[in-house]
């Protein structure tokens, strides 16, 4: 998968969209601030949103790539959003080996064009 400048920064540093979930959350168990840390809620919800659609369409996989813009049902502390990942990987160790890249993207960029009318913007 080719990654685009945009789509990377969807990750905040130094996450990389080819981290597995379980790099992931080991570099959280590396220092317990992580775990509080607000600036992850987004990526860590979006991962956890996106395997919880991959059990529920396991037909479809792309259906379970998130962008950081897809609404969640909760808005969740970092440490609980980092405890139900941990969960999820426990009881299924294949959703562990997953590409951040794969589960969660960046969510589309408007573009601005120019027309002799005025500014075009299409998402």
């Amino acid at each position: 998968m080719n990654h685009s400048i945009a789509s990377e920064s969807v990750f905040p540093s130094p996450i990389i969209p080819e981290w597995t979930v379980r790099e992931l959350l080991e570099w959280i168990g590396v220092d317990d601030a992580r775990c509080h840390d607000d600036q992850l809620t987004g990526i860590l919800d979006a991962v956890n949103g996106a395997l919880e659609t991959l059990v529920a369409a396991a037909a479809e996989p792309r259906a379970a790539v998130w962008t950081l813009a897809t609404p969640t049902r909760r808005d969740t502390a970092p440490v609980a959003s980092v405890r139900a990942l941990a969960l999820r990987v426990s009881a299924d160790p294949a959703a562990g080996e997953r590409r951040l890249g794969d589960l969660v993207v960046a969510p589309p960029v408007p573009v601005a064009e120019s027309t002799d009318r005025g500014i075009l913007l299409a998402v």
